[in-house]
């Protein structure tokens, strides 16, 4: 049996952007094929992994099924209030066909049991009164605020 450092070869590693992502690049030869890991060094997700019997072609095939992951990746503006102050006006849950709407006073009405599996289910959106994205910790200190 080989060991396990001789296993590898040929790695290389580098940086490149595509659109707004930057991403690392990881190719090595493994026996008779080629892998390519791409990853998001930030937050270090690993995006897809591909083989080929080339290196050209791990790489091709790899950067092509994370294009095709990232496009799908919706991007949205970090919330910044303006001198600090920021108002939640509208609660979006995304798990629900369609997604189901809540103004603040009608989250706060539901059974406490309820806003916990909402809040917990992690697929609630909140919204500022301009439609803007406010994050979620910011939105639970304006729920428990709204609720004192």
């Amino acid at each position: 049996m080989k060991e396990p450092a001789t296993l590898i070869e040929e790695y290389h590693e580098k940086t490149i952007r595509i659109a707004d992502w930057s991403l690392e690049i990881i190719t090595y030869r493994l026996d008779t094929k080629y892998v390519c890991i791409v990853k998001n060094p930030d937050p270090g997700a690993t995006i897809c992994r591909m083989s080929d019997p080339t290196r050209e072609g791990a790489q091709r095939l790899a950067l092509e099924r994370a294009n095709q992951h990232l496009s799908r990746t919706v991007s949205l503006d970090v919330y910044k209030p303006e001198g600090g102050s920021s108002r939640l006006a509208r609660i979006l849950h995304m798990e629900e066909v369609p997604p189901r709407t809540f103004s603040v006073p009608e989250f706060l009405e539901l059974p406490i049991a309820d806003r916990m599996q909402h809040i917990l289910s992690g697929s609630l959106a909140f919204y500022g009164a301009e439609d803007e994205l406010i994050p979620s910790g910011t939105a639970m200190k304006l729920l428990s605020e709204a609720c004192a």
